[in-house]
């Protein structure tokens, strides 16, 4: 699995007037980031919001067979596959003073258990209560008194609406779009070419003989998945891959040309291919409801990875003088 949650990456938008005032937080999205970083606002008595564009929590951990775009037309965010397992051992990857189940013995565990964990965490701090579902957030903009006014679009009823803040967390994410790497002979190829972001199941691949592009975790995993459909896997990769694989997936270097049915490899060998599949990552994406607006308080963005996180709250006589967390 490509994605874990022990990392957690926010942007905070912060207002620096707070005045005589209770703290008043947006949060963007209700995945592994917007849900942590909600239970630490509720701790420090700040009133808060999640807005999540669809209508489950979880964020990339939720599966859908759809992988361009949702129900209501907006873009599919989620890379989750079918029977994707973990890298990283629960134990590893759980929020601080909640843990797994205990009969839940396994390690590595597969995606509808680590969902079922942020339902859970949900509903234990009572978080479900301030999320807003099917909330789309088309624009945020800094104001001249430094707060931020946040345009939402409810994706059902089609309604706008307007809500001010003082801060505002940034939490649905930073990759969206695939990384296709740039190959020769690439556009000839005559077979199916897909992106691990568009892969949902193994069973279309049934009888194929697949070239698998990337050695990194979503590329081990897929490989064995596949193994047990197609008739030959070929893994291209630059590194050591750090497990055994089944005996049906055959490791290759790197691609030194794409012709239009076979690949050929930097050492020489030459494989018929009938699908290409790139596990090659994404590239991170512009937010593009973010507008500077010619206001210098544009340029509190925080970019926080693992940090303890400040909020003087000395003026603000509904809160705690001070919120101290680390995301």
């Amino acid at each position: 699995m490509h994605l874990a949650f022990c990392s957690i990456i926010v942007f905070i938008f912060v207002c620096s007037n707070q005045g005589h005032q209770t703290m008043k937080v947006a949060i963007i999205g209700a995945g592994p980031s917007g849900l942590i970083s909600a239970k630490y606002c509720a701790d420090a008595g700040f009133d808060y919001d999640i807005y999540e564009q669809t209508g489950a929590v979880g964020g990339t951990w939720v599966y859908t067979d759809k992988t361009d775009l949702d129900e209501n037309d907006l873009p599919v965010h989620s890379s989750m596959y079918k029977n994707l397992r973990t890298n990283l051992p629960k134990e590893l990857m759980t929020f601080g003073g909640f843990t797994y189940p205990e009969e839940l013995k396994r390690s590595y565990l597969y995606q509808a258990e680590v969902l079922q964990y942020f339902e859970n965490f949900t509903k234990h701090f009572h978080i479900d209560e301030h999320i807003k579902f099917f909330s789309y957030v088309k624009q945020i903009e800094s104001l001249t008194n430094g707060k931020w006014l946040v345009k939402l679009l409810d994706v059902k009823s089609k309604t706008e609406t307007e809500h001010i803040y003082n801060v505002v967390m940034v939490c649905n994410g930073h990759y969206e779009k695939p990384f296709i790497p740039d190959i020769k002979g690439a556009s000839g190829f005559e077979g199916m070419k897909l992106h691990s972001h568009a892969y949902r199941i193994a069973e279309i691949f049934t009888g194929k003989t697949v070239l698998i592009i990337g050695g990194g975790p979503s590329g081990i995993d897929i490989s064995r998945l596949l193994s047990k459909v197609a008739l030959k896997v070929f893994l291209s990769h630059r590194n050591v891959i750090p497990i055994k694989l089944p005996n049906s997936v055959y490791l290759k270097p790197i691609v030194k040309e794409i012709f239009k049915n076979s690949v050929v490899f930097n050492d020489g060998t030459e494989e018929n291919i009938d699908v290409i599949l790139y596990c090659t990552g994404k590239v991170i994406y512009k937010h593009m409801y973010l507008t500077q607006n010619n206001n210098p308080m544009y340029n509190k963005i925080r970019y926080l990875i693992n940090v303890k996180i400040n909020f003087d709250m000395t003026n603000c006589k509904t809160c705690k003088k001070t919120a101290n967390f680390t995301l």
